[in-house]
């Protein structure tokens, strides 16, 4: 019975992958265009990209090129008033009879850049008394042999693909997500797991303080890593477009759901700081920490896939936050007990210190199970949004990835059920102690192989929807 809503949280993820998704999962795709891939037109006056999901203006930009590679003057990137997923480009010249190609770039909502490109031809004109319409489609040569699709059909010549970042993007999301879980663990292992140990009549004052210096410095590099992100992803975003200016970052910021996103993870964190920085001096700081905690586990859904899961927005926001938590209440609170406070213990008689460990454990029990039932029922919440089944696990890059982190996950479960079951009811004794923190130890490490791999999964694009 201990152990009962574990086993009913794998049963729901299992019951959950056999059950089709129909869930809009792809990323922004262009899905038609004006001219069209392809086609031959009389010279354009508007260049019109149509796409599959809500055009990010601030993100998108496009450049016309001919043959020569030469660049065509164009007007700003407009949205389509009667569709909010079309953009229109006006063409400032009047272009002569030969090759072109479009490239576009634009982001989608979870900040993922995605670039194109599709080529068309403009025919010189029959004669002087030729008045079809600028942009229309018209039929190759006989000689060619060729049908040609019309103006508004699927741009399906533009090869779009959906850039993933380089390491040091990585590398920087995956120093987010430690800052982000370690500093969220500080306030559950200070609210909840220090506090038993204090009523079993220990002093958990050094405990207490160097949980609050390291959260403290977790949440200065969680800011100073958001700060590199917002750079580096706009860079990205922005493609072809004037750099990762001032301006263009401010407007990413304030124009994209990315960006407001963004913003909102870095104003929890910043509140987080002040409430961790004022503890010291008042328990209201840990209440305004705790609070801004909770708001802070919604901040990777906000600027991940969640954000672009359109038809199922609230489930897939709430699914993450539940991830972030129970993956917090678990692994962070567990590398606060291994960083601040078994070092503590240390200096406290034998006797004293393995009676404190033992406490200590079975205070942060009910605590990791709640966590690792969050982390099981949310993981496969959104492996139901993102892949629909159980066939894309294998069929997929973005399931060939999360396969490795469960797998990994598979393991860091073993060893603590290890923890739960045998270490746990002997604690007291010195070798126990010994034993529980060695297997502790290799619980974290390999969490943060999970973070690792966590950093590669979000960057790449889940299986579209057929």
């Amino acid at each position: 019975m201990r152990h009962l809503p574990l086993r009913l949280s794998l049963l729901l993820v299992v019951l959950l992958l056999l059950v089709p998704s129909g869930t809009l999962r792809a990323h922004t795709r262009l899905a038609a265009s004006a001219p069209a891939a392809g086609s031959v037109v009389r010279a354009p006056a508007v260049v019109r990209l149509d796409f599959t999901t809500r055009a990010e203006l601030a993100l998108t930009s496009v450049r016309v090129l001919r043959a020569d590679g030469s660049l065509v003057r164009l007007g700003p990137v407009e949205g389509e008033r009667e569709d909010v997923r079309a953009v229109r480009i006006r063409v400032d010249e009047t272009l002569a009879a030969g090759d072109y190609v479009v490239e576009w770039t634009t982001g989608s909502t979870d900040g993922h850049p995605v670039r194109g490109r599709f080529t068309f031809t403009v025919e010189a004109l029959a004669g002087p008394g030729d008045t079809a319409p600028s942009g229309a489609a018209s039929p190759r040569p006989a000689s060619s042999g060729a049908s040609l699709p019309e103006a508004s059909a699927p741009a399906s010549g533009t090869a779009p693909s959906a850039d993933e970042p380089g390491l040091l993007a990585t590398v920087l999301r995956f120093l987010g997500y430690v800052a982000l879980l370690g500093a969220m663990g500080a306030v559950t292992f200070t609210r909840l797991v220090t506090r038993a140990v204090g009523h079993a009549g220990f002093d958990v004052t050094e405990m207490t303080a160097r949980v609050r210096r390291g959260a403290a410095l977790l949440l200065a590099l969680l800011l100073l890593v958001a700060a590199f992100r917002l750079v580096e992803e706009t860079r990205a975003l922005l493609g072809t477009g004037d750099g990762a200016t001032p301006a263009r970052i401010l407007r990413v910021l304030l124009e994209t759901r990315w960006g407001l996103g963004w913003l909102a993870g870095a104003v929890l964190s910043a509140l987080m700081l002040v409430g961790v920085a004022v503890a010291a001096r008042t328990r209201a700081g840990w209440g305004l920490a705790e609070v801004a905690a909770i708001g802070l586990a919604f901040a990777p859904g906000l600027t991940g896939h969640a954000a672009a899961t359109e038809d199922a927005l609230v489930l897939a926001l709430l699914s993450d936050a539940a991830h972030v938590l129970g993956a917090a209440l678990w692994l962070g609170t567990l590398g606060w007990i291994l960083a601040a406070a078994l070092p503590t213990l240390r200096t406290a008689r034998a006797e004293e210190r393995d009676g404190a460990v033992a406490t200590l454990f079975h205070a942060f029990h009910p605590v990791a199970l709640a966590g690792v039932a969050l982390v099981v029922v949310s993981g496969g919440v959104s492996a139901w949004l993102r892949l629909g089944g159980l066939a894309p696990l294998v069929a997929s890059r973005y399931g060939q990835v999360l396969l490795v982190k469960l797998t990994l996950l598979a393991v860091v479960g073993a060893l603590g059920a290890f923890n739960a079951v045998r270490l746990l009811p002997t604690l007291g004794a010195a070798e126990s102690t010994i034993r529980i923190r060695r297997s502790a130890t290799a619980e974290v490490a390999i969490a943060l192989a999970i973070v690792a791999v966590t950093a590669v999964l979000v960057a790449i694009p889940p299986p579209a929807t057929p």
